[in-house]
C-alpha cells in the first residue's frame, strides 16, 4: 500500500519552503527591505505568490533594481492611474532568489467608491484607442516604408523576396 500524498490547494507560504544545503545565510545577500522580515508574522498569513512566469531565475544580488522598479510601476499604475477597485498596489519579497508578490487590499468599504472613476478611465482607455487605429492617425500609423508595405497587404510578397 502506497502512501498518498496531500495535495495543496494554495501555493506554499513562504515559511514553507526548505533552505537548500549550502544556501544558509541567502537573507544577507538582499536588501533588508526586500526580505521576509517575519516568516511566523502576518507576513506570511498573506496571499504570497512567486511570479515565476516574469522571472523564472534566482535574483543576483544585484540585479534585484529590475524586479522592484517592474513590479513598483505595475502597483503604482494599476493604483494611481487605472484605480483598479479592488486593489491598491502590489507588495513584493525576495525568498531563497525569487521574487514573491502580494497583492494589496482596498478596505472593503472604499471599493464601491472606486467604481465610478475606474469605469470613466477604463471608457476613455478604450474610446482612445479605437478612435486612434479607426481614424488612422499619423501616431497610429506604420513609419517605416518596409512596415507600410506589411500592412497594406503585400506581407506575403515582401517575405518570399526577403526569405528567396
Amino acid at each position: 500500500m502506497t502512501a498518498v500524498q496531500p495535495t495543496l490547494k494554495s501555493f506554499p507560504k513562504p515559511s514553507q519552503l526548505p533552505v537548500p544545503a549550502g544556501a544558509e545565510g541567502w537573507e544577507q545577500l538582499y536588501p533588508y527591505n526586500l526580505v521576509f522580515g517575519n516568516l511566523s508574522g502576518a507576513e506570511d498569513e498573506k496571499f504570497w505568490f512567486c511570479d515565476s512566469q516574469h522571472w523564472p531565475t534566482v535574483f543576483k544580488p544585484f540585479e534585484t533594481i529590475g524586479g522592484e522598479f517592474a513590479v513598483k510601476c505595475l502597483g503604482q499604475y494599476n493604483t494611481r492611474h487605472l484605480l483598479i477597485p479592488p486593489a491598491n498596489g502590489i507588495e513584493f519579497k525576495i525568498h531563497l532568489g525569487y521574487l514573491y508578490m502580494s497583492p494589496v487590499p482596498v478596505p472593503e468599504d472604499q471599493i464601491a467608491a472606486r467604481v465610478p472613476e475606474f469605469e470613466r478611465r477604463a471608457a476613455t482607455t478604450s474610446r482612445t484607442g479605437r478612435a486612434c487605429s479607426s481614424s488612422g492617425a499619423p501616431r497610429c500609423r506604420p513609419r517605416s516604408p518596409r512596415w507600410s508595405s506589411l500592412a497594406s497587404g503585400r506581407c506575403r510578397t515582401w517575405c518570399r523576396s526577403t526569405t528567396s
